[in-house]
């Protein structure tokens, strides 16, 4: 790695976020989902926003570890 590169976890792609960040946004998320859900009405849920979250927090697990396993 030279000062040029900083490396696969400081890289930025077009503004993006790195993998990292996005997972751990992620997460946050998610946490913040279910606490909004326990204080909804009994009929409403956020269930569904919670299973595609976490559908999505999966995906980039996985393609963080696929991408970690790339740069080594």
């Amino acid at each position: 790695m030279t000062p040029n590169d900083p490396g696969p976890h400081d890289v930025s792609d077009g503004g993006q976020l790195p993998v990292d960040e996005l997972h751990e946004a992620l997460l946050e998320a998610k946490q913040e989902l279910r606490e909004l859900e326990t204080q909804l009405p009994e009929p409403l849920t956020l269930s569904e926003s919670i299973r595609e979250l976490n559908t999505t927090t999966d995906a980039y697990a996985r393609f963080g570890s696929d991408y970690h396993d790339d740069s080594e």
